[in-house]
């Protein structure tokens, strides 16, 4: 089992990003489509350091999510491709697709 946080935001607790994603097999950062690239840059460069200083071998963030009302299916990859780069120059070395992203209308069944 391979364990993974996003260890950073007031909202998650008053603890040392450091500390806590030392405690985890791969530290995460995350971005979102149709949002300004580099808003989400810090979250990647805290993951990247924390893998740096405790040696861990990648750094994953939760990618390409979406919000309702602008990402319903209407990214194509080449659209996808200038952020996702730019998460590279961050530290980026894995994406996780954030599932919200592929599941934008959840009352939506198969026919």
């Amino acid at each position: 089992m391979t364990s993974y946080t996003e260890p950073y935001g007031p909202s998650n607790g008053p603890f040392d990003e450091l500390e806590v994603g030392a405690l985890v097999d791969e530290p995460m950062g995350e971005f979102w489509l149709r949002q300004a690239g580099a808003q989400w840059g810090w979250s990647l460069k805290l993951a990247s350091s924390i893998a740096h200083v405790w040696a861990k071998p990648a750094v994953g963030a939760e990618s390409f999510t979406g919000r309702p009302n602008d990402s319903k299916w209407q990214e194509h990859p080449y659209a996808t491709k200038a952020i996702g780069d730019l998460m590279y120059t961050f530290g980026l070395t894995r994406y996780i697709f954030h599932r919200y992203a592929h599941q934008p209308h959840p009352d939506a069944v198969p026919a």
